[in-house]
């Protein structure tokens, strides 16, 4: 199962559940810190500012922290999607950092995996061009690893660095398919930001630096994150219907 109801199955499960707004609340805020501190480190980089020692580490630390847990709660929120009968999104609680020390080692090993491929590709130089496409085709389908771990947040046989390969072939037509349908998502993500900064100009703001390109940053991370999940959810759906058998 592909397409757009896929897409509005991630929708009911992201929306729904008790204390769903709490939650989203939540995410927004942590959304919103990430990419507010985020957009003042690039303001300093623009006016060539010197920042405060302390609270520029105390911010990118906070940075870091942040989106560790956001990735430990995607991995939850696969966890859920693999089942049914799971509603709603996962608590805000510790739980994410758990899971994210949990996945650590995995994502370090993949991470060499592709730093590896790179640094092969920059001492023979002729395989600099394939070696790039190779790793642009098969991102996709390393994400399916992860997927894999949600499941039962286990990373027992998925350092095997031909999964991604072993994954291309039965998942490929429904990625593509999948990939287009998120397009006019991105597009239809596009307008709350739009119409903010709009309004905002309209009202005599000027959007560009301070408090109101803070909001429509915090908009974008937020809607960015849920986009995400929605893609997170598809990708547990295919690996669901096309691969569960076969681990």
């Amino acid at each position: 199962m592909v397409g757009f109801k896929l897409i509005n199955d991630g929708f009911k499960k992201v929306f729904s559940g008790e204390h769903a707004w709490l939650t989203h609340i939540a995410l927004f805020a942590i959304c919103g810190i990430c990419s507010v501190i985020t957009t003042i480190f690039q303001e300093t980089a623009k006016t060539k500012m010197t920042p405060d020692f302390g609270l520029a580490l105390f911010g990118a630390i906070l940075v870091f922290i942040l989106y560790l847990y956001l990735t430990g709660y995607n991995l939850a929120f696969m966890h859920k999607s693999f089942y049914d009968e799971e509603t709603g999104l996962p608590d805000i609680d510790e739980k994410p950092l758990i899971v994210f020390s949990k996945v650590l080692p995995l994502l370090i090993t993949w991470i060499f995996y592709f730093i590896a491929a790179i640094l092969l590709s920059a001492f023979v130089k002729i395989l600099i061009i394939p070696v790039i496409i190779l790793l642009l085709i098969i991102s996709p389908f390393v994400s399916f690893v992860f997927v894999a771990f949600s499941k039962e947040y286990s990373a027992k046989g998925l350092f095997n660095i031909a999964l991604p390969f072993k994954y291309f072939v039965p998942t490929l037509s429904s990625i593509v398919i999948q990939g287009l349908c998120f397009i006019p998502l991105w597009i239809l993500a596009i307008i709350p930001a739009v119409l903010v900064v709009m309004l905002l100009n309209i009202a005599g703001v000027k959007t560009n630096s301070g408090i109101p390109a803070y909001f429509v940053a915090m908009i974008g991370a937020y809607i960015s994150f849920i986009i995400q999940m929605l893609w997170n959810y598809s990708l547990v759906q295919i690996f669901r219907d096309k691969l569960e058998d076969k681990q």
